[in-house]
């Protein structure tokens, strides 16, 4: 089993979080108060704005106003308490800190270093960190680092990553929208959508961690979203895997790839899967899934240990209900094929293929109009309007269900 960063194991296609990565640990949360020479004298007890674009290859500290782009940086600047600087990043080799009591509002647009913000950054779009050219580097965040630590505030969109971008106990507000390496939400909160996650297979990473509150839809995945810790959103636009072992909130609404609940919790429909589904029990701890199927045109497995609880509406695809499993929910329209060899609790209206193995149990009244294979118990009878039953096992029921026919 391979293991993810987080952690957590991660299925199907090999996938996972900690492949050619490294582990990341997060280090002491200080502000970098840096002194030195600065490029520009500051003023004792002055107000007065300092306004010049650097390209700064001495330590250089900000305690007041400033605004200017930062051509390029190879050596250190330090943005002190009281300081408001404004401008862009537009080239970043070695460190820039944003401290406690200080705020920068400017974009970055690239960055093969560190970038620490420990106060309040603004308008803070990522367009460039890491290297396009080398977008799984053997250590994370040797190409570029972005990091918002605790109790930091970030307000920006990351448009453009190469390496890692980690929230490390702060606020981030802002979509990721074009990720071909790693962001991390590190027990903070991310409040934002996943728009773009695409470009390096499966090292291709959105994941938030096991502290962590991330708060967003899945519009477009194509590498891998990763949840340990409490995910709200629902899922509009997965084409590759997406893996939840913590908590989940939302609808899946746009799946053509891998859904995988592994020992988790997720509370929420499942309107539109062409994929398939995995309600997967792992290690002794259930897996629960609460929520309605009204359009699955794919596959949703509940296997072996899992629970789900929610009437199927729409299905024109395929539902297991494994060994072992448990479905609690009525089948309201079934045009596909639904195959139990657990526990279902619920009444069946079938119009495709219902298949109940030896040893499996069904509870409510089995009405039929497809094809029902039956080896094992129905419990609450059988009603055949229109379709052919296959009878090997038991049929109960009311006075008025029917045999086999």
């Amino acid at each position: 089993m391979k293991m993810s960063k987080a952690g957590s194991p991660v299925q199907g296609d090999g996938d996972c979080f900690g492949a050619a990565r490294g582990t990341y640990e997060a280090g002491p949360r200080r502000s970098m108060l840096f002194t030195g020479v600065a490029a520009v004298a500051l003023l004792s007890g002055a107000t007065l704005t300092r306004a010049a674009d650097i390209s700064n290859t001495t330590p250089f500290t900000n305690s007041g106003p400033y605004a200017g782009d930062v051509l390029s940086n190879s050596s250190t600047i330090a943005n002190n308490p009281s300081g408001y600087w404004t401008g862009n990043i537009v080239s970043n080799t070695h460190l820039i800190a944003n401290n406690v009591g200080a705020t920068w509002d400017g974009g970055i647009q690239s960055n093969r270093s560190q970038i620490v913000n420990y106060g309040t950054w603004l308008n803070g779009d990522i367009t460039g960190n890491g290297n396009p050219a080398d977008p799984v580097p053997a250590v994370v965040g040797s190409n570029g680092r972005i990091t918002n630590a605790a109790g930091a505030t970030w307000h920006g969109d990351i448009n453009g990553n190469s390496d890692f971008v980690t929230n490390d106990g702060g606020a981030w507000f802002g979509n990721i929208s074009g990720n071909a390496s790693y962001v991390l939400n590190n027990g903070g909160t991310w409040t934002g959508n996943v728009v773009g996650n695409s470009g390096s297979g499966r090292f291709t990473q959105v994941f938030n961690g096991g502290n962590g509150l991330w708060v967003g839809d899945v519009q477009g995945n194509n590498g891998l979203v990763g949840n340990d810790g409490n995910w709200q959103g629902s899922v509009l636009g997965n084409s590759r895997t997406l893996q939840n072992s913590g908590t989940w909130t939302g609808n899946v609404a746009g799946n053509s790839g891998n859904v995988y609940n592994t020992n988790g919790r997720w509370t929420g429909d499942v309107l539109a899967n062409g994929g398939t589904i995995y309600n997967r029990t792992s290690g002794g701890v259930v897996a629960v899934w609460t929520g309605n199927v009204s359009g699955n045109a794919g596959s949703i497995q509940n296997e072996a240990g899992s629970q789900w609880h929610g009437d199927v509406t729409a299905n024109s695809g395929t539902i297991v209900n494994a060994a072992a499993a448990i479905w609690t929910g009525n089948v309201a329209g079934n045009a596909g094929t639904i195959a139990n060899s657990g526990t279902w609790t619920g009444m069946v209206a079938n119009s495709g293929t219902f298949n109940n193995a030896a040893g499996a149990t069904v509870s409510g009244l089995l009405t039929n109009s497809g094809t029902t294979n039956n080896a094992g118990t129905l419990s609450g009878g059988l009603t055949n309007t229109a379709g052919i039953v296959n009878n090997t096992g038991s049929i109960g029921g009311p006075p008025g269900s029917t045999a086999a026919r």
